[in-house]
Protein backbone atom coordinates (compact mmCIF):
# COMPACT_ATOMS: atom_id res chain seq x y z
CA UNK A 1 0.00 0.00 0.00
CA UNK A 2 1.18 3.95 -0.86
CA UNK A 3 0.75 6.10 1.83
CA UNK A 4 1.41 9.65 0.57
CA UNK A 5 2.00 11.86 2.96
CA UNK A 6 0.87 16.31 3.74
CA UNK A 7 3.49 18.59 2.14
CA UNK A 8 4.67 21.24 4.16
CA UNK A 9 4.13 24.59 3.78
CA UNK A 10 5.34 27.53 5.53
CA UNK A 11 3.76 30.81 6.76
CA UNK A 12 5.94 33.40 7.27
CA UNK A 13 5.17 36.74 9.13
CA UNK A 14 6.59 39.60 7.30
CA UNK A 15 9.17 41.95 8.84
CA UNK A 16 7.58 45.57 9.73
CA UNK A 17 9.03 48.64 10.91
CA UNK A 18 7.36 52.20 11.87
CA UNK A 19 8.53 54.89 14.08
CA UNK A 20 7.00 55.36 17.48
CA UNK A 21 3.66 57.15 17.65
CA UNK A 22 2.68 55.90 14.30
CA UNK A 23 -0.40 53.88 14.10
CA UNK A 24 0.92 50.29 13.12
CA UNK A 25 1.04 49.10 8.95
CA UNK A 26 -1.29 46.41 8.10
CA UNK A 27 0.71 42.65 9.05
CA UNK A 28 1.17 40.45 6.24
CA UNK A 29 2.34 36.95 5.53
CA UNK A 30 3.56 35.05 2.82
CA UNK A 31 2.89 30.95 1.91
CA UNK A 32 6.13 29.03 1.18
CA UNK A 33 6.39 25.34 0.03
CA UNK A 34 3.40 24.24 -2.69
CA UNK A 35 4.40 21.46 -4.71
CA UNK A 36 3.34 20.15 -7.95
CA UNK A 37 2.87 23.55 -9.65
CA UNK A 38 0.01 24.47 -6.80
CA UNK A 39 -0.59 27.84 -5.75
CA UNK A 40 -2.95 29.17 -2.52
CA UNK A 41 -5.91 29.18 -4.99
CA UNK A 42 -5.31 25.90 -6.05
CA UNK A 43 -4.07 24.00 -3.46
CA UNK A 44 -7.20 23.56 -1.64
CA UNK A 45 -6.08 25.09 1.68
CA UNK A 46 -8.99 27.44 3.06
CA UNK A 47 -9.21 29.93 4.98
CA UNK A 48 -7.28 32.40 6.75
CA UNK A 49 -4.67 32.43 9.57
CA UNK A 50 -4.87 35.10 12.49
CA UNK A 51 -1.32 37.24 12.38
CA UNK A 52 -1.34 39.73 15.52
CA UNK A 53 1.56 41.47 17.25
CA UNK A 54 1.44 43.48 20.87
CA UNK A 55 2.87 46.53 19.33
CA UNK A 56 0.23 49.74 19.06
CA UNK A 57 0.10 53.48 18.55
CA UNK A 58 1.76 53.91 21.88
CA UNK A 59 4.26 50.94 21.97
CA UNK A 60 7.95 52.19 22.72
CA UNK A 61 10.40 51.92 20.56
CA UNK A 62 12.25 48.37 20.56
CA UNK A 63 11.76 45.56 18.35
CA UNK A 64 8.92 42.79 19.01
CA UNK A 65 7.35 39.55 17.31
CA UNK A 66 4.71 39.16 15.03
CA UNK A 67 2.68 36.28 15.38
CA UNK A 68 0.82 33.71 13.23
CA UNK A 69 -2.25 30.98 14.13
CA UNK A 70 -4.10 28.90 12.59
CA UNK A 71 -7.43 30.97 12.27
CA UNK A 72 -9.54 29.05 9.92
CA UNK A 73 -7.14 27.58 7.65
CA UNK A 74 -7.89 24.21 6.72
CA UNK A 75 -5.17 22.89 5.18
CA UNK A 76 -5.92 19.81 3.02
CA UNK A 77 -3.17 18.03 1.56
CA UNK A 78 -0.26 20.17 3.42
CA UNK A 79 1.25 20.96 6.84
CA UNK A 80 1.21 24.29 7.98
CA UNK A 81 3.98 25.44 10.10
CA UNK A 82 3.93 29.30 11.29
CA UNK A 83 7.45 31.46 11.55
CA UNK A 84 7.46 34.67 13.31
CA UNK A 85 8.16 38.13 12.24
CA UNK A 86 9.75 41.32 13.47
CA UNK A 87 8.06 44.92 14.19
CA UNK A 88 10.69 47.29 14.86
CA UNK A 89 9.61 50.60 16.40
CA UNK A 90 11.85 53.15 15.96
CA UNK A 91 12.50 56.14 18.10
CA UNK A 92 10.82 59.25 16.85
CA UNK A 93 12.29 62.30 15.98
CA UNK A 94 12.51 64.84 18.15
CA UNK A 95 13.95 68.38 17.26
CA UNK A 96 15.52 70.13 20.23
CA UNK A 97 15.46 74.09 19.07
CA UNK A 98 17.50 76.46 21.19
CA UNK A 99 15.39 79.91 20.73
CA UNK A 100 17.16 82.95 19.22
CA UNK A 101 18.02 85.39 22.78
CA UNK A 102 19.31 89.41 22.93
CA UNK A 103 20.92 91.45 25.79
CA UNK A 104 23.03 94.90 25.73
CA UNK A 105 26.83 94.84 25.76
CA UNK A 106 28.20 94.29 29.21
CA UNK A 107 25.35 92.39 30.09
CA UNK A 108 25.74 88.45 31.47
CA UNK A 109 24.34 86.05 28.97
CA UNK A 110 20.73 85.62 29.65
CA UNK A 111 19.54 82.05 30.22
CA UNK A 112 19.58 79.99 27.14
CA UNK A 113 16.48 78.23 26.76
CA UNK A 114 14.84 75.36 24.10
CA UNK A 115 11.32 74.38 22.57
CA UNK A 116 10.67 70.94 21.30
CA UNK A 117 9.13 69.82 18.31
CA UNK A 118 8.27 66.20 17.34
CA UNK A 119 6.18 64.77 20.42
CA UNK A 120 3.83 62.32 19.63
CA UNK A 121 0.88 60.37 21.27
CA UNK A 122 -0.04 63.89 22.78
CA UNK A 123 2.78 63.81 24.95
CA UNK A 124 4.60 66.64 26.38
CA UNK A 125 8.35 67.12 27.80
CA UNK A 126 7.03 66.15 30.89
CA UNK A 127 4.85 62.97 30.30
CA UNK A 128 7.38 61.97 27.16
CA UNK A 129 9.55 59.84 29.52
CA UNK A 130 12.78 62.23 29.02
CA UNK A 131 15.53 62.64 31.00
CA UNK A 132 18.56 65.38 31.10
CA UNK A 133 18.96 68.70 29.33
CA UNK A 134 20.35 69.69 26.40
CA UNK A 135 23.59 71.60 26.54
CA UNK A 136 23.68 75.30 25.14
CA UNK A 137 26.61 77.50 24.94
CA UNK A 138 27.81 80.71 22.84
CA UNK A 139 31.76 82.26 22.75
CA UNK A 140 30.13 85.42 23.53
CA UNK A 141 31.13 86.68 27.15
CA UNK A 142 30.20 90.15 29.22
CA UNK A 143 33.08 91.95 26.85
CA UNK A 144 32.03 90.57 23.87
CA UNK A 145 31.03 93.50 21.13
CA UNK A 146 27.79 93.93 19.91
CA UNK A 147 27.43 91.22 16.86
CA UNK A 148 25.22 87.95 16.62
CA UNK A 149 27.00 84.85 18.06
CA UNK A 150 26.01 81.30 17.77
CA UNK A 151 23.92 79.44 20.65
CA UNK A 152 25.29 75.77 19.96
CA UNK A 153 22.63 73.44 21.01
CA UNK A 154 23.78 69.39 21.70
CA UNK A 155 22.58 66.50 23.60
CA UNK A 156 24.26 67.77 26.84
CA UNK A 157 22.71 64.41 29.33
CA UNK A 158 19.44 64.28 27.33
CA UNK A 159 18.58 60.48 27.49
CA UNK A 160 15.28 59.11 26.23
CA UNK A 161 13.59 55.57 25.08
CA UNK A 162 11.35 56.43 22.40
CA UNK A 163 12.75 59.73 20.67
CA UNK A 164 15.97 60.16 19.15
CA UNK A 165 17.56 63.95 19.24
CA UNK A 166 18.39 66.56 16.88
CA UNK A 167 19.48 69.99 17.43
CA UNK A 168 19.28 72.98 15.60
CA UNK A 169 21.06 76.04 16.87
CA UNK A 170 20.06 79.90 17.58
CA UNK A 171 21.24 83.25 17.56
CA UNK A 172 22.29 85.14 19.92
CA UNK A 173 22.45 89.08 19.36
CA UNK A 174 24.43 91.26 21.58
CA UNK A 175 23.25 94.92 21.23
CA UNK A 176 25.78 98.38 21.54
CA UNK A 177 24.98 99.23 25.05
CA UNK A 178 23.97 103.25 25.32
CA UNK A 179 26.44 105.19 26.36
CA UNK A 180 25.74 109.09 26.83
CA UNK A 181 28.72 112.07 26.90
CA UNK A 182 27.57 114.83 28.12
CA UNK A 183 29.93 118.18 27.64
CA UNK A 184 30.68 119.81 31.06
CA UNK A 185 29.52 123.50 31.50
CA UNK A 186 32.29 125.61 32.01
CA UNK A 187 33.32 129.35 32.90
CA UNK A 188 35.46 132.07 31.67
CA UNK A 189 36.33 135.34 31.90
CA UNK A 190 35.80 137.80 28.34
CA UNK A 191 39.07 137.64 26.94
CA UNK A 192 40.72 134.21 28.08
CA UNK A 193 41.65 131.65 25.90
CA UNK A 194 38.77 128.76 26.03
CA UNK A 195 38.93 126.14 28.74
CA UNK A 196 39.89 122.89 28.81
CA UNK A 197 36.35 120.87 27.95
CA UNK A 198 35.51 117.56 29.76
CA UNK A 199 32.79 115.21 29.69
CA UNK A 200 30.97 113.46 31.50
CA UNK A 201 30.04 109.34 30.57
CA UNK A 202 27.16 107.65 31.60
CA UNK A 203 26.65 104.12 30.42
CA UNK A 204 30.28 102.53 30.57
CA UNK A 205 30.06 98.78 31.07
CA UNK A 206 32.53 95.80 32.39
CA UNK A 207 34.47 98.92 34.18
CA UNK A 208 35.58 100.54 31.81
CA UNK A 209 36.40 104.09 31.46
CA UNK A 210 37.05 106.84 28.16
CA UNK A 211 40.53 104.93 28.09
CA UNK A 212 39.90 101.52 28.36
CA UNK A 213 39.79 101.41 24.33
CA UNK A 214 36.56 100.86 23.85
CA UNK A 215 35.25 103.79 22.11
CA UNK A 216 37.33 104.82 19.70
CA UNK A 217 38.73 108.17 18.52
CA UNK A 218 39.70 111.16 20.14
CA UNK A 219 37.07 114.09 21.93
CA UNK A 220 36.55 116.61 19.38
CA UNK A 221 34.80 119.76 20.95
CA UNK A 222 32.98 122.14 18.52
CA UNK A 223 32.24 125.98 20.13
CA UNK A 224 32.06 128.92 18.20
CA UNK A 225 33.67 130.62 21.16
CA UNK A 226 37.12 132.18 20.56
CA UNK A 227 39.17 134.74 23.46
CA UNK A 228 37.12 137.73 21.00
CA UNK A 229 33.67 136.50 21.90
CA UNK A 230 31.81 138.42 23.46
CA UNK A 231 30.08 137.78 27.41
CA UNK A 232 26.92 135.28 27.04
CA UNK A 233 26.94 131.60 26.99
CA UNK A 234 27.91 129.64 23.69
CA UNK A 235 27.53 125.71 23.23
CA UNK A 236 30.06 123.37 22.97
CA UNK A 237 29.28 120.26 21.39
CA UNK A 238 31.67 116.75 20.43
CA UNK A 239 32.37 116.10 16.73
CA UNK A 240 30.01 112.49 16.80
CA UNK A 241 32.41 111.66 13.71
CA UNK A 242 35.28 111.49 15.80
CA UNK A 243 34.05 108.69 17.68
CA UNK A 244 33.58 105.20 17.06
CA UNK A 245 32.68 102.19 19.33
CA UNK A 246 31.65 98.53 18.03
CA UNK A 247 29.96 98.28 22.01
CA UNK A 248 28.46 101.29 22.73
CA UNK A 249 25.73 103.31 21.13
CA UNK A 250 26.58 106.78 21.21
CA UNK A 251 24.24 109.46 22.18
CA UNK A 252 25.93 113.09 23.22
CA UNK A 253 24.80 116.15 25.22
CA UNK A 254 25.87 119.42 24.57
CA UNK A 255 26.99 121.44 27.47
CA UNK A 256 27.59 125.64 28.00
CA UNK A 257 30.55 127.61 28.11
CA UNK A 258 29.43 130.89 30.42
CA UNK A 259 32.07 133.95 28.96
CA UNK A 260 31.52 136.34 32.06
CA UNK A 261 32.50 139.62 31.89
CA UNK A 262 36.10 140.94 32.71
CA UNK A 263 36.45 143.34 35.25
CA UNK A 264 37.46 147.12 34.28
CA UNK A 265 39.12 148.86 37.32
CA UNK A 266 38.22 152.45 37.46
CA UNK A 267 40.29 154.34 39.85
CA UNK A 268 40.17 158.08 40.67
CA UNK A 269 43.51 159.70 40.68
CA UNK A 270 44.72 161.39 43.69
CA UNK A 271 44.60 165.52 43.53
CA UNK A 272 46.08 168.05 46.10
CA UNK A 273 45.31 171.97 46.27
CA UNK A 274 46.00 174.82 48.65
CA UNK A 275 43.47 176.26 51.28
CA UNK A 276 41.26 178.75 49.15
CA UNK A 277 41.50 177.23 45.61
CA UNK A 278 39.14 176.01 43.99
CA UNK A 279 39.03 172.39 43.94
CA UNK A 280 41.15 170.66 40.71
CA UNK A 281 39.49 169.05 38.08
CA UNK A 282 38.62 165.33 39.41
CA UNK A 283 40.10 162.24 36.81
CA UNK A 284 40.09 158.71 36.87
CA UNK A 285 42.16 156.18 34.99
CA UNK A 286 41.02 152.46 33.21
CA UNK A 287 42.72 149.49 33.93
CA UNK A 288 42.02 145.69 32.59
CA UNK A 289 41.46 146.00 28.84
CA UNK A 290 42.06 142.55 27.34
CA UNK A 291 42.19 141.82 23.40
CA UNK A 292 44.07 144.99 22.90
CA UNK A 293 41.13 147.25 23.42
CA UNK A 294 41.15 151.20 24.56
CA UNK A 295 38.47 152.99 25.39
CA UNK A 296 37.83 153.84 22.18
CA UNK A 297 37.04 150.26 20.97
CA UNK A 298 36.16 148.45 23.98
CA UNK A 299 32.43 149.26 23.41
CA UNK A 300 32.21 151.02 26.84
CA UNK A 301 29.89 154.17 26.86
CA UNK A 302 28.95 156.60 29.82
CA UNK A 303 31.30 158.31 32.40
CA UNK A 304 31.95 157.63 36.26
CA UNK A 305 30.43 160.19 38.31
CA UNK A 306 33.35 161.57 41.15
CA UNK A 307 32.79 164.00 44.08
CA UNK A 308 34.16 164.91 46.80
CA UNK A 309 32.75 166.85 50.18
CA UNK A 310 35.35 169.30 49.99
CA UNK A 311 35.26 172.78 48.23
CA UNK A 312 37.04 175.68 48.42
CA UNK A 313 36.46 176.97 52.15
CA UNK A 314 37.47 172.74 53.27
CA UNK A 315 40.36 173.14 55.82
CA UNK A 316 43.69 171.78 55.18
CA UNK A 317 43.31 167.97 55.22
CA UNK A 318 42.55 164.97 53.04
CA UNK A 319 39.02 164.21 51.40
CA UNK A 320 37.99 161.38 49.94
CA UNK A 321 37.20 162.06 46.17
CA UNK A 322 34.23 159.45 45.92
CA UNK A 323 33.85 157.32 42.48
CA UNK A 324 30.58 155.84 41.75
CA UNK A 325 29.58 153.80 37.93
CA UNK A 326 27.29 156.52 36.69
CA UNK A 327 26.16 155.61 33.49
CA UNK A 328 29.14 153.32 32.63
CA UNK A 329 27.71 150.70 30.68
CA UNK A 330 29.58 147.46 28.22
CA UNK A 331 28.76 144.23 26.59
CA UNK A 332 31.80 142.53 27.73
CA UNK A 333 32.84 144.67 30.82
CA UNK A 334 31.93 144.95 34.97
CA UNK A 335 33.78 147.85 36.55
CA UNK A 336 35.43 148.47 39.98
CA UNK A 337 35.91 151.88 40.77
CA UNK A 338 38.58 152.61 43.91
CA UNK A 339 38.22 156.45 45.06
CA UNK A 340 40.96 158.84 45.63
CA UNK A 341 42.39 161.10 48.03
CA UNK A 342 42.03 164.92 47.85
CA UNK A 343 44.83 166.63 49.47
CA UNK A 344 44.08 169.90 50.75
CA UNK A 345 47.74 171.91 52.24
CA UNK A 346 47.43 175.15 54.33
CA UNK A 347 47.77 178.26 52.34
CA UNK A 348 50.88 180.64 52.88
CA UNK A 349 50.44 183.47 55.36
CA UNK A 350 52.79 186.45 55.57
CA UNK A 351 53.39 188.16 58.28
CA UNK A 352 55.69 191.00 58.77
CA UNK A 353 56.57 193.11 61.60
CA UNK A 354 56.62 197.11 60.73
CA UNK A 355 60.20 198.84 61.30
CA UNK A 356 60.45 200.40 64.52
CA UNK A 357 62.38 203.19 66.63
CA UNK A 358 64.12 203.57 69.89
CA UNK A 359 65.69 205.62 72.18
CA UNK A 360 69.47 204.01 72.84
CA UNK A 361 69.19 202.70 76.18
CA UNK A 362 65.87 202.39 76.37
CA UNK A 363 63.73 198.90 76.48
CA UNK A 364 62.46 196.93 73.38
CA UNK A 365 59.34 196.49 75.49
CA UNK A 366 58.52 200.15 75.36
CA UNK A 367 58.60 199.77 71.42
CA UNK A 368 54.84 199.50 70.27
CA UNK A 369 55.28 196.89 67.71
CA UNK A 370 53.07 196.79 64.54
CA UNK A 371 51.80 193.85 62.23
CA UNK A 372 51.17 193.27 59.04
CA UNK A 373 49.37 190.20 56.97
CA UNK A 374 49.58 188.71 54.00
CA UNK A 375 48.01 185.77 52.29
CA UNK A 376 44.45 185.53 53.69
CA UNK A 377 42.11 183.16 51.41
CA UNK A 378 38.56 183.43 50.99
CA UNK A 379 38.30 187.27 52.37
CA UNK A 380 39.38 186.34 55.41
CA UNK A 381 41.11 188.48 57.60
CA UNK A 382 43.11 188.04 61.08
CA UNK A 383 39.43 187.60 63.04
CA UNK A 384 37.36 185.67 60.65
CA UNK A 385 40.63 183.18 60.20
CA UNK A 386 41.48 180.34 62.27
CA UNK A 387 45.00 182.23 63.28
CA UNK A 388 45.40 181.82 66.86
CA UNK A 389 47.63 183.75 69.54
CA UNK A 390 50.26 186.39 68.72
CA UNK A 391 53.97 186.26 67.63
CA UNK A 392 56.73 187.00 69.95
CA UNK A 393 59.07 189.88 68.75
CA UNK A 394 63.14 190.00 69.12
CA UNK A 395 65.21 192.01 66.84
CA UNK A 396 67.52 189.26 66.38
CA UNK A 397 65.00 187.08 65.02
CA UNK A 398 63.19 187.93 61.73
CA UNK A 399 59.91 185.83 62.12
CA UNK A 400 57.89 183.62 64.09
CA UNK A 401 55.34 181.09 63.83
CA UNK A 402 51.72 181.08 64.55
CA UNK A 403 49.28 178.25 64.85
CA UNK A 404 46.74 177.99 62.00
CA UNK A 405 44.79 174.86 60.60
CA UNK A 406 44.03 176.94 56.88
CA UNK A 407 47.88 178.55 56.50
CA UNK A 408 51.21 178.54 57.48
CA UNK A 409 52.81 181.85 58.92
CA UNK A 410 55.95 183.20 58.31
Amino acid sequence: MLVIGKGLITITAENKRKTYGDPNPALTYTYNGFVNGETLATSGITGTPVISTEVNQQTGAGEYDIVLSSGTLNAGNYVIQFIKGKFTVDKAPLTVIAQNKSRLYGQPNPEFTVTYNGFVNNESLASSGILGTPELGTPATATSPAAEYVIKAGNGTLQSNNYVFSFIDAKLTIGKAALKLTVDNKTKTYGDANPEFTVTYNGFANGEVFSSGSVIGSLNFITDANTNSAAGQSEVRIDPASLFSDKYELSFASGQLTIAKVMLSIKAEDKSRTYGVSNPPLTFTYNGFVNGENLSSSGVTGLPVLSTTANQLSGAGTYDISITKGNLAAANYDFQVSKATLTIDRAALMVSASAQTRKYGTSNSTVNWSLNYNGFANGENLQSSDVKGAPAFTTDRKSTRLNSSHGYIS
